[in-house]
């Protein structure tokens, strides 16, 4: 029974023997190891080698021999052996790595290199591939590879792959801000050619008003014209309609405005607004009302109406009084046209309200010629509004 066990035993360590000498057989090569190196492995496994405050690495602890930093950094960096931080004193570790390491040198001795210097270059001889230059090989040649499939490389592959998921997450961050801000841009420059846009728009409509309101200034309405008129366009829109021979409407931002001729065939045609309120007399075309005139009374009634504004109310002047209403005799006139005008004041004469809108021509009976032949002379058109004609 024991000699089974014991011949079981053996079989186990000629097994385990013959797989490090063939893994050593395998990735020695590729790992560019010296002599040295296994050297200091053996007797960090040993637990020979310990390190003071100084950070000096020494066979034994206390003023043992010194080992050389250029070594011990070599296995430190492939992390085959843990060395204290700086400052503190204790024992130089191996790892894992390092006793598997370590089984490999002593299974295969004679694949270790005689010197650091030909370890190095052949390290750089693996490292150059045609991906790297020879520059870039040289510096990692500086430092040993992991192990194999060990616990240092599987660590490095994960602190790689938390790097690469790190880096993804970073950059879906980055793609997401920058399509925010081009949609943000976008957005912008689609309401700044929007804005533009609707100035442009703004502005063809007031050069339009513009140009309707030459245009409709031609407009006159009359028994024998239109009996509608439309002009301006938005809310600069006026409608001027006839209800009646002597009644017209018009129609602004949906208020309704009445123009009507009050006093008789002479009288005026009085603009008043849809309270009852007088607010002008508008000028007068062949005895029908004048569209433009219609049109600018309203219009400014509305505007200072929108804008809060108050408008006094249109009343009629008072005319000049004449020798009939003072009761005063009205002196005869002589045969010599104007004489005798020297010694009294002249008639006062002047447009009547009941004369206020009307053409008068030559052969209108009633035209005057000089300064003493009619007594009640006529006015020509006018164009102003909000007022008695003057």
């Amino acid at each position: 029974m024991l000699a089974a066990t014991a011949g079981a035993e053996v079989e186990s360590k000629s097994a385990e023997q013959w797989l490090d000498e063939s893994n050593a057989r395998t990735e020695l090569p590729r790992m560019g190891w010296c002599a040295g190196l296994a050297d200091v492995l053996a007797a960090t496994y040993a637990g020979d080698l310990h390190t003071d405050t100084s950070g000096i690495v020494r066979r034994r602890e206390g003023q043992g021999r010194r080992v050389r930093a250029a070594l011990v950094g070599l296995l430190a960096s492939g992390g085959y052996i843990a060395v204290p931080r700086a400052g503190r004193r204790g024992p130089v570790t191996v790892t894992p790595d390092g006793v598997t390491a370590h089984r490999w040198c002593t299974a295969a001795p004679d694949l270790l290199h005689a010197d650091c210097r030909t370890a190095y270059w052949a390290r750089v001889r693996v490292h150059h591939t045609g991906r790297t230059s020879k520059q870039t090989a040289r510096d990692q040649a500086r430092r040993l590879t992991p192990l194999p499939n060990g616990v240092e490389e599987k660590r490095r592959r994960a602190a790689q792959m938390r790097q690469v998921e790190q880096w993804a997450k970073e950059m879906e961050a980055t793609r997401e801000r920058l399509a925010a801000e081009q949609a943000e841009w976008e957005a912008q420059a689609e309401q700044a050619r929007a804005a533009e846009w609707a100035r442009s728009e703004q502005e063809a409509e007031e050069r339009q008003v513009v140009v309707d309101d030459r245009r409709d200034d031609g407009l006159v309405m009359s028994q024998h014209g239109p009996q509608e008129i439309v002009m301006g366009q938005g809310k600069r829109r006026v409608t001027v309609k006839q209800v009646s021979p002597s009644s017209w409407n018009a129609v602004v931002r949906g208020a309704v405005y009445m123009v009507s001729k009050e006093g008789g065939e002479d009288g005026l045609w009085l603009v008043i607004a849809p309270d009852g309120t007088r607010i002008g007399v508008c000028s007068v075309t062949n005895d029908a009302p004048y569209a433009g005139s219609v049109r600018d009374i309203v219009r400014d009634h509305a505007d200072a109406m929108e804008c809060g504004e108050t408008l006094p109310e249109w009343t009629p002047s008072v005319a000049a009084a004449t020798p009939e209403e003072t009761g005063e005799d009205r002196p005869a006139a002589t045969d010599g046209g104007c004489a005798g005008q020297g010694a009294q004041e002249p008639e006062p004469f002047g447009p009547g309200l009941a004369d206020a809108d009307r053409t008068v021509t030559a052969a209108e009976p009633g035209a005057w010629a000089g300064c003493c032949t009619a007594t009640r002379p006529h006015l020509s058109p006018s164009r102003g509004h909000l007022g008695a004609p003057g």
